[in-house]
């Protein structure tokens, strides 16, 4: 779209929006709804990303769900390593 003198800018804005969300839309559900390799794709911050989905989503749009959240990988005994299992801890003052 050319934008001419004297045409109306808020239009212009709007299909931009409109440009951008649908491509985030498409990346997103190219990648499986990966949002760090979204971010990544678009070059953008996974948490730039995060903050336009929750704009879309409380715009009413469907936004394709993240994967869910990998769980910790046992080890050969069956359980987790130790340092995957311990959390750190706080250093008391």
């Amino acid at each position: 779209m050319v934008l001419k003198q004297g045409e109306n800018v808020e239009e212009a804005k709007g299909y931009m929006a409109l440009v951008e969300r649908l491509t985030i839309t498409a990346v997103l559900k190219a990648v499986g709804g990966c949002r760090t390799h979204a971010a990544e794709f678009l070059g953008i911050s996974v948490r730039g990303l995060r903050l336009k989905i929750r704009q879309y989503q409380a715009q009413g749009f469907d936004i394709p769900p993240a994967p869910p959240a990998a769980s910790p990988v046992p080890n050969s005994s069956g359980t987790q390593d130790k340092k995957q299992a311990e959390k750190p801890r706080r250093k008391r003052i």
